[in-house]
């Protein structure tokens, strides 16, 4: 969910909860629950916006410990469709994906034989977009 700051119903909405979120973050209290943040990480909502999130302050992880992310992920969610600008999971799903891919075309990516298993396994969804056509 990320409408544009200037949407009629849904900009300041939207504004007020990021700042209710960074707030929280920052260890201040104010009426953002627990509950609430979770209800809308549910819906996708994207508490960190912009034209691209920095997410490269984020701690480095193992292809393993993205993929054991992902599985609680699927379990909170029922899917594996992690929204891209969501965080760092976001991130490596749409990395996956572009690895994948290559590795299709037979050129050069990071993606194995063994991941791509492990992947579709978990009912990975390598084209995104495929769902909405």
């Amino acid at each position: 969910c990320r409408p544009p700051k200037q949407h009629p119903e849904l900009g300041s909405f939207v504004s007020k909860i990021r700042q209710y979120f960074r707030e929280r973050e920052e260890g201040k209290t104010n009426s953002l629950t627990d509950e609430r943040v979770k209800e809308l990480m549910g819906l996708g909502f994207v508490f960190s916006a912009g034209k691209s999130p920095n997410f490269a302050s984020t701690v480095k992880k193992s292809w393993e410990e993205r993929f054991q992310e992902l599985l609680e992920f699927k379990k909170v969610h029922g899917h594996t469709v992690v929204p891209q600008l969501s965080g760092p999971l976001g991130g490596w799903v749409r990395m996956q994906r572009i690895a994948y891919k290559k590795f299709k075309a037979g050129e050069k990516s990071t993606m194995t034989v063994e991941k791509a298993l492990k992947l579709t396994e978990v009912g990975f969804c390598f084209d995104a977009s495929a769902r909405f056509k």
